[in-house]
């Protein structure tokens, strides 16, 4: 079926084949994903120059050949950089699958003669859930080697967590069966264990099959072949009941929501934190008294601090000056902030840090003293003041602490892109995500802000109007947040030919990616661009981006002629721009990899030669700020160009991607070679956007780690932090407002009706999990309220603690597909249930629905649907509609969860007979603990 230009998707048997454009190919088994996705990328050696790439085809789905010929269907992709003619690389890759379930995956192709290369070929990154404790048999050179997929993944190095390689058979146990996977004898085929590589998405384990960086030669055809091949299911299915009726007395009405808001942290941690138990009564008598010399930045942190604690508490203080703050036995929160020649010791606060952000704390029962050198650190210090928020049935409260506080790096910043009519969300995550969390630096990604200058090159998606950039202005600026515009300058300057303009300076028209640096109307373009740049954002700093130059088109190519090399070409024009900006007295911000060989580091490092990096960095001038960006998982030390770009005296900045680990021991490398700070980078598209992109999201929580990291500068792995990230980013981007009242409703009584354990020990009668390193059973039955929401949780007299559904991959057993709930008549405004899945599927796959039956004899169902609001036990991510209720790290040092799925009753005013609770079979088959139901207000 192509009724979709990006997107080929095919059933076949009981299998469904997919191939989209970004993601290459996917294969799921009756509706169990097994493979998730390819991809094929032909480069020079050392990663130096792209021959071809994935996504270098735009009409690669609309040119495929699709043919069905009886039981088969095959569909060949031609992969070649347009126009073919002039391509480097012409392949060919073709997918058979066969109706009796077998699954044909072949690649051919040829580079052009005289070229050197090497080919990385991901034939398919594999669900490894299937696999975990299952065992295998792999024949190599005709031999025979028995292995097992472990539960927890014991390396981190490919050829240690290789499971086979030059093989020509591999028999796998799994969860849907036995899978006989050939090979055709190629020495270079590789099947190993991806999930704790240093390149490892941390949303979506994985197993790797394919060629890793394997040589080819030009003018010399390839070829691979691997084949699947599914049995029927060895194991017994569970069977499925029809029905379970839940009739019991549902407990009284009590409280089942409660005020429960206080934090144990906060975000990030500072250099010194005491609870003292005297908390301060917060009411409309307290008041914020300021020094009289009181400045407008000072002005301006004081209202930030107003506006969002009435944000989240119905109380608006009182702000009087020094000299009007005649004692009157009410509650007051002082602010003293300190000047050039202030020493500290004059301040009255011996412990107020000796930094220009640093600041100190005290919260007593009847005062608050913050002071700080700056209105800055006076900030910094609202912003903590405001996580000292503590709400209860009897009142509102700061926690009483004593804290010392100042950064660890200087520089804290976030990189992102505009967004076509995103004004407001953006300056929502500036706000929320950023300056709550003392976030000091915006890199904002613009060249797709519609210049007045070039309004032929406004993109008709990604096209942000400067009125409504002025939000996300107006926002920093209240945040303390300095706004650093990037606009590409060399490498990545796609903008400049949006709508097939300017293609007469690009340096490779045929693939419009570089101006051609050798012409002069690629200066008088870029600087008139940067002249309109400067105008609208009054910078200190410009980032030029200035990375990858000569990874896509052809480079150099219309610059050719001035015989000049790829080093020549990128330096000139690195003089060029940073003369420019500093006739004007701005600094320039570039990425560090063009001026990095390969050894230097253990990615992002583009330079063709050591001879080549060295001489780069020779004439790179000394005030230009280095964005030195690496984005694979390594340990501090290893990140080598942080303190060489440091020791050569330049100002560093170290830039990780969204991986916790990757954030975490990048920042230690700033820290140890006393960089200037760290920037965390966002690579969610062109157009910036939270709401609805599920898929991105991993890339916004991220912002919060590298708040933790680069101001606290604690070692602490992100899975041990006293908070759960992804849950505050969920609650941050909704706006949710904590609980002030107290809720009535109802709990119900499961425990007769429980039918499995959460062990997933062999023996276990129903296990959820993968045997004791990765299960449940660490759940905390003595637990009660959960977040705000009140749940019974128990055991019944045969140990089990929980109501399985019926689902496709339970092997033993009878387990419900539909369960009714009689509510005898209630109304009801939400319903909560705390559940989980066995396993994960596909996002998108309806696992389940919630449905409500009202005594009128009509309905409201609610779909249950995998990676909105419902997730396996071990996927743990948040969702606007389930909080994440619960986490534990398992003994595999894996994170497992249950969720609090709330349930909005759209019909509050009607009476309820029965909740019926359905799953649809799927591999993720829903798992109940509790159920509460809140009744209207």
């Amino acid at each position: 079926m192509m009724d979709n230009p990006q997107l080929i998707e095919y059933q076949w048997g009981d299998m469904v084949f997919r191939y989209r454009f970004t993601a290459g190919a996917e294969l799921s088994i009756s509706g169990i994903p097994l493979i998730y996705s390819s991809s094929l990328w032909v480069m020079s050696p050392g990663w130096m120059n792209r021959y071809y790439g994935m996504t270098d085809r735009k009409n690669i789905i609309q040119d495929a050949a699709i043919k069905e010929s009886g039981d088969i269907l095959e569909i060949t992709l031609d992969h070649y950089s347009s126009p073919k003619e002039s391509s480097q690389f012409i392949g060919k890759e073709t997918f058979t699958l066969h109706k009796d379930n077998q699954y044909q995956v072949k690649l051919e192709g040829q580079l052009t003669p005289g070229l050197d290369g090497i080919i990385e070929w991901t034939a398919g990154t594999i669900n490894p859930m299937l696999f975990l404790g299952e065992h295998y048999e792999s024949t190599v050179k005709g031999k025979k080697i028995l292995g097992s997929f472990p539960v927890t993944p014991e390396a981190e190095e490919v050829e240690s967590a290789t499971f086979a390689k030059g093989f020509s058979s591999m028999k796998m146990e799994s969860r849907i069966g036995n899978i006989l996977l050939e090979c055709n004898d190629n020495k270079d085929i590789r099947f190993f264990d991806f999930r704790r590589n240093r390149w490892a998405n941390p949303k979506q384990p994985q197993f790797w099959l394919g060629l890793l960086e394997t040589p080819i030669q030009g003018g010399q055809p390839f070829s691979y072949q691997l084949n699947f091949k599914f049995s029927k299911r060895t194991k017994t299915p569970a069977k499925s009941s029809s029905r379970l009726d839940i009739r019991v007395p549902i407990h009284k009405e009590t409280a089942v929501l409660i005020p429960n808001h206080q934090q144990e942290y906060i975000l990030p941690q500072p250099k010194a934190l005491q609870f003292t138990g005297t908390d301060f009564s917060i009411t409309d008598k307290t008041r914020i008294i300021i020094p009289d010399e009181s400045n407008e930045d000072l002005k301006r942190a004081i209202q930030t601090f107003m506006r969002e604690l009435k944000d989240i508490l119905p109380i608006q203080l009182t702000i009087i000056s020094e000299n009007n703050s005649a004692s009157s036995g009410n509650s007051i929160l002082t602010l003293s902030i300190s000047n050039q020649s202030t020493r500290i010791s004059d301040l009255g606060d011996s412990s107020l840090p000796n930094h220009q952000e640093g600041y100190s704390l005290t919260v007593a029962a009847n005062q608050i003293q913050l002071s700080a050198h700056t209105a800055q650190g006076i900030y910094y210090g609202l912003m903590s003041l405001l996580q000292l928020i503590k709400l209860t049935p009897d009142g509102y409260y700061f926690r009483g602490v004593k804290i010392t506080d100042y950064p660890s790096l200087d520089f804290r910043g976030i990189h992102c892109f505009t967004g076509k009519d995103r004004g407001q969300e953006i300056a929502h995550t500036v706000r929320k995500l950023m300056g709550l969390h003392k976030i000091n630096a915006l890199v904002w990604e613009c060249e797709y802000l519609i210049w007045d200058s070039f309004p032929e090159l406004a993109h008709s998606e990604y096209g942000m109007t400067k009125e409504d950039a002025q939000q996300v202005l107006q926002a920093a600026r209240e945040s303390f947040i300095e706004i650093i515009p990037l606009v590409q300058s060399l490498g990545h300057s796609e903008w400049i030919f949006t709508n097939g303009q300017n293609l007469e300076f690009a340096e490779d028209p045929d693939h419009p990616y570089a101006y051609n640096p050798t012409d002069s109307r690629s200066y008088n373009f870029i600087y008139h661009a940067y002249q309109e740049v400067i105008e609208f954002f009054n910078p200190k700093i410009v980032h030029i981006g200035h990375d990858e130059v000569a990874t896509e088109g052809r480079f150099p190519w219309r610059s050719l002629a001035s015989q000049k090399s790829v080093t020549e070409l990128v330096m000139e024009d690195m003089r060029k721009l940073h003369h420019w900006f500093k006739e004007r007295d701005i600094r320039i911000m570039v990425w560090g990899d063009m001026f990095l060989w390969k050894e230097e580091a253990n990615d992002a490092a583009n330079a063709p030669s050591k001879k080549d990096a060295f001489k780069r960095r020779e004439l790179l001038p000394k005030d230009v700020l280095v964005a030195d960006w690496h984005y694979a998982e390594d340990k501090p030390e290893n990140y080598r160009s942080i303190p060489l770009f440091a020791k050569e005296g330049y100002a560093t900045i170290g830039a990780p991607f969204d991986r916790p680990n990757n954030i975490k021991n990048l920042t230690q490398a700033c820290i140890n070679a006393s960089c200037q700070g760290l920037l965390q980078t966002t690579w969610a598209g062109f157009n910036f956007r939270i709401k609805d992109n599920e898929s991105c999201w991993n890339q916004y929580w991220a912002y919060l780690w590298a708040a933790e990291y680069s101001w606290s500068g604690i070692d602490t792995p992100a899975d041990q932090l006293p908070y759960e990230a992804r849950q505050l980013f969920m609650d941050i981007i909704q706006n949710k407002k904590p609980l002030l009242e107290t809720k009535l409703g109802f709990t119900i009584p499961l425990d007769d009706y429980f039918n499995c354990t959460l062990s997933g020990a062999p023996q276990s009668p129903s296990p959820i999990g993968f045997g004791p390193e990765l299960d449940l059973s660490e759940f905390p039955l003595d637990r009660t309220l959960w977040g705000n929401t009140v749940f019974q949780c128990s055991t019944n007299k045969h140990g089990k603690l929980a109501i399985l559904m019926d689902g496709q991959l339970e092997s033993q057993g009878t387990y419900p597909s539909h369960i009714e709930v009689c509510l005898e008549s209630r109304k009801l405004s939400e319903l909560h249930l705390l559940m989980t899945t066995t396993f994960p599927t596909e996002d998108g796959v309806q696992t389940g629905k919630v449905i409500f039956e009202y005594t009128d004899q009509t309905r409201f169902e609610k779909p249950l649907i995998y990676g909105h609001n419902i997730f396996a036990f071990n996927d743990l991510r948040p969702s606007p509609e389930a909080r994440i209720g619960w986490r534990q790290i398992a003994p595999s040092q894996q994170l497992v969860a249950v969720w609090d799925l709330t349930v909005i009753n759209p019909s509050p005013e009607k009476l309820i007979t029965s909740i019926f609770l359905e799953s649809q079979g799927t591999a993720a088959a829903p798992v109940i603990f509790a159920i509460t139901g809140v009744l209207p207000s």
